[in-house]
């Protein structure tokens, strides 16, 4: 026997002998407490049953004539001093219960963190409810989930379900029925419904279901945008906790719906503004072909500030421009428009590069805050007989790259000074000759960014490369396959807008 419970065994003798001798609710707080200081001591109920039954074997010996009231009060004070361990029970049993629905309601807050990310990332209505119903019915622990948007919203009716097999082949537009969803849409929180409201439903299905919810879509303006349905819970009853996790998947639903409907009228209206500010169409120049492509960076939802032009002027005469200017969205909008009706203004009356890019700078300083400037390059290409020569200017720009013959390529031109910053810019002007077979490519710094995604760098001998497979006076191939590269090397979402132009000369008939 232990120290311990050879100490327990002495205050037990001594308190039931008090009881036996005095039995008031007293005494028998006294079985309570050593209940209470057994349990602390690490002691089992086996224990303090130990403990009695001694006692009442030495009891019965020492007088048989007490057994009767020994084995009947002992009793009772037998109990009291077990209920500590009962209770105790009782407590980890609870502490169990509550910690596992902690844990669970802790998982199902991390999985609607986790969809709320992905939901908030969709631009698309299709796709987002799309998700939203997966979403619903794993949080929820349901075999079949609907989700709803009014036709009445801009993108017109949406529908998605998710269903377990065993409801193969339905395909229901509600899940609890039109009365009902007609009054889950009428409220702002959610309807759960017991099975029996859904008797109707289970005895079409020929399937029992267990209970049902239905939340409506409520839109920031108060408008019932939707209705997310559910039925036949898994795993018992939708709880209080599922329709709770049901309004906020709701919430978050309707709000990333508007989100989609914002971003879609914002991404038309920045696609609208862009086209306005570049040509419509590339005019023809006798014995080349002519192409230019251009990639709003990210999701394109704001007014980029790369923009290419190419315009005739006077005779033969080829004007081909293109630039970045600083910002995006509004203030990009701005002085686009400036840059590029300017040139074409100044080029009524003079196509001089260097006087055009001039005059742009000093338009630029009379009419726009400090420090909003821009890089162009622009390139004046003149056509006589079957010489074509340019004339190259770039104020800090990226130069022009030529294309030769041999397919080797060279960057010409000489750097030049942004403008918009100075009274005087440097503007230096490089003279040189378009044999036919070669190609003039003109683009924005974005072309060349690589990204994180360990492209090689970009230079002379990768463009070689990669146009080496490209026949000559074949311009839309040069800027296509340019394109798509600089887009694959910043892994399909560029960083910075990409606008690149080509003229390629035709090669002369052998």
């Amino acid at each position: 026997m232990t120290p311990v419970v050879h100490n327990l065994e002495e205050a037990y003798e001594q308190a039931i002998r008090e009881y036996l001798a005095e039995p008031s609710e007293a005494r028998l707080g006294g079985a309570y407490a050593l209940g209470r200081a057994a349990l602390e001591q690490g002691l089992s109920m086996l224990d303090i049953v130990n403990v009695h039954h001694r006692f009442l074997v030495e009891a019965v010996d020492a007088d048989a004539s007490m057994a009767s009231r020994a084995i009947d009060a002992g009793g009772k004070f037998l109990l009291e001093a077990l209920s500590t361990f009962e209770m105790a029970q009782r407590g980890f049993q609870e502490a169990q219960r509550a910690a596992r629905l902690e844990h669970e309601h802790a998982a199902s807050l991390r999985g609607l963190a986790d969809a709320a990310v992905a939901i908030n990332a969709r631009r698309d209505a299709q796709s987002l409810v799309k998700l939203v119903v997966l979403v619903a019915r794993q949080l929820m622990g349901a075999n079949a989930a609907l989700v709803t948007v009014s036709p009445d919203e801009p993108q017109g009716e949406v529908r998605e379900r998710s269903l377990d097999i065993k409801f193969a082949g339905w395909k229901p537009t509600t899940l609890v029925g039109r009365d009902l969803a007609e009054v889950a849409l009428g409220g702002r929180g959610a309807i759960r419904l017991e099975p029996e409201e859904l008797a109707e439903l289970a005895a079409e299905l020929g399937e029992p279901l267990n209970g049902g919810l239905a939340v409506p879509l409520v839109a920031r303006d108060d408008r019932r945008i939707g209705l997310i349905e559910l039925v036949d819970k898994e795993d018992g009853a939708f709880s209080a906790n599922d329709e709770a996790m049901a309004v906020q998947l709701a919430q978050m639903t309707a709000g990333a719906l508007e989100n989609v409907r914002l971003y879609q009228r914002e991404h038309h209206i920045a696609e609208t503004l862009q086209q306005s500010l570049l040509p419509e169409r590339l005019p023809e120049i006798p014995g080349a072909t002519v192409a230019a492509r251009y990639h709003a960076a990210g999701e394109g939802q704001e007014v980029g500030g790369d923009f290419y032009d190419l315009f005739r002027s006077d005779g033969g005469r080829w004007l081909v421009v293109i630039g970045d200017v600083c910002g995006k969205g509004p203030q990009a909008a701005a002085i686009t428009a400036l840059a590029r009706y300017t040139v074409r203004a100044t080029a009524l009356r003079e196509d001089d590069p260097q006087r055009l890019l001039a005059t742009l700078n000093q338009a630029m300083l009379a009419q726009l805050p400090p420090l909003y400037f821009c890089s162009v390059a622009c390139a004046k290409m003149t056509l006589d007989g079957e010489r074509l020569s340019v004339e190259v200017v770039a104020g800090g720009h990226p130069l022009p790259m030529v294309r030769r013959a041999t397919g080797a390529i060279e960057d010409v031109g000489q750097h030049g000074t942004l403008l918009g910053l100075a009274d005087d810019p440097e503007l230096p002007a490089a003279t040189f000759e378009l044999a036919p077979g070669e190609a003039l490519v003109m683009y924005t710094d974005g072309l060349f960014d690589t990204g994180t995604s360990g492209a090689p760098p970009w230079g002379p001998g990768r463009v070689e490369a990669l146009l080496a497979a490209v026949p000559s006076g074949d311009a839309a191939a040069i800027v296509d396959i340019l394109e798509a590269t600089a887009v694959e090397d910043q892994d399909g979402s560029p960083r910075d807008d990409i606008a690149v132009l080509a003229v390629a000369r035709v090669a002369a008939q052998s």
